[in-house]
């Protein structure tokens, strides 16, 4: 189904409770000046493939609520707003696609990505989590360009799985929020917001770095003993202090030291 399909003029909107929406086959789906480009209705599934979506000036491109589930292939999705993707308690799913524009979720939501090309628009956050629980996974994404902010936690428990890409951009958090970032075979140049030093645990895996924008504040760096010299060889300071919260069970095998880090910065204890 094309934009305008029949209507030259008129901009077309993709609703799941469309019968033919879940064979959107080389579709380009357009939305006028206030209108949504695709919409998952509460409890409703929807797939596209091959589609080029183009959100509007004022509304986001792509909404999907409750329980609702997209599931998004070969697709190249932008906003006009800034605001591609809102998931309100949803499942959303995006593979080999190019995606330009900042994503919101709240509630209970799942998000993974395989092998997508991302971008954001002006200051737009590449992902904000305002309330709830939100399992996000990136594997094979890159950056087109660098945001100003990876990712904006309100409120809210991120989980946050990285495998076989490169990321860089700030995390920032608000007090309640907590923040699991698991690396693997990745690469992330940043830092975490200094207020958050009690909600953030960070796992550096096989093959991956983190190369420190600012000084940067954990709850906790998880390991062992045994690993020490590989995990500190994970880490590029250019100069910051990384700290971690000695009093966490989960930095316990660092024994409240500090260590030299590559680039003349430390590793050290917060207590």
């Amino acid at each position: 189904m094309a934009a305008g399909e029949g209507y030259p003029d008129t901009p077309t909107d993709v609703h799941s409770g469309d019968p033919v929406a879940s064979a959107q086959e080389d579709a380009t789906v357009t939305s006028g000046a206030v209108r949504t480009s695709v919409i998952v209705a509460d409890g409703e599934n929807l797939s596209l493939a091959d589609a080029v979506i183009s959100g509007g000036a004022y509304d986001v491109a792509i909404s999907v609520g409750s329980l609702g589930t997209l599931t998004a292939t070969g697709i190249t999705a932008s906003a006009e707003s800034g605001q591609l993707l809102s998931v309100t308690g949803g499942t959303v799913s995006f593979a080999g696609s190019v995606l330009t524009g900042g994503s919101t979720f709240s509630g209970t939501c799942v998000a993974d990505y395989q092998d997508v090309i991302l971008s954001t628009v002006e200051e737009t956050p590449l992902f904000q989590v305002s309330s709830g629980n939100t399992d996000l996974g990136l594997s094979g994404v890159s950056l087109a360009e660098e945001p100003g902010t990876l990712l904006s936690l309100t409120n809210a428990e991120v989980t946050l799985q990285v495998t076989g890409s490169s990321l860089s951009g700030a995390i920032t958090l608000d007090d309640p929020s907590t923040l699991t970032l698991v690396l693997s075979e990745s690469a992330y140049t940043g830092c975490f917001d200094a207020d958050a030093c009690r909600y953030v645990v960070l796992t550096l895996g096989e093959g991956s770095s983190f190369t420190l924008t600012d000084d940067t504040y954990l709850d906790a760096l998880t390991g062992s003993a045994e690993e020490l010299e590989t995990i500190l060889s994970r880490i590029q300071s250019n100069g910051f202090t990384l700290y971690y919260n000695a009093e966490n069970v989960q930095s316990a095998w660092l024994n409240a030291k500090a260590y030299s880090l590559s680039g003349g910065g430390t590793l050290s204890p917060l207590i």
